[in-house]
């Protein structure tokens, strides 16, 4: 499955992020800006909140790394590969 694909899912399942404060649908600009952002920045990843109805009592982490793959999980998972790579504060982007 592509990253275009998988939002696209993530999209028909009402996913969201959470982007300064507010809760927004997870779609392709979205994830066009997280990697400008990683570019700009010169990070390695991009971390977000996110929302999915389906697991509305599981908290939810949306991570974009900097080779453009996107990851969604249980929060305790993408903290896990953050850490496996030994990323420095400066390598990643919280946003919330």
């Amino acid at each position: 499955m592509t990253n275009a694909e998988y939002i696209k899912s993530l999209e028909r399942h009402g996913a969201k992020v959470l982007i300064d404060g507010t809760f927004v649908p997870v779609t392709v600009e979205v994830y066009s800006r997280a990697c400008r952002k990683l570019r700009k920045e010169d990070a390695s990843v991009i971390i977000y909140k996110l929302q999915i109805p389906e697991a509305e009592n599981e908290e939810m982490l949306m991570a974009i790394w900097a080779d453009g793959f996107l990851d969604t999980g249980m929060a305790e998972n993408i903290v896990t590969c953050v850490e496996y790579r030994r990323l420095t504060n400066d390598q990643i982007i919280w946003r919330n």
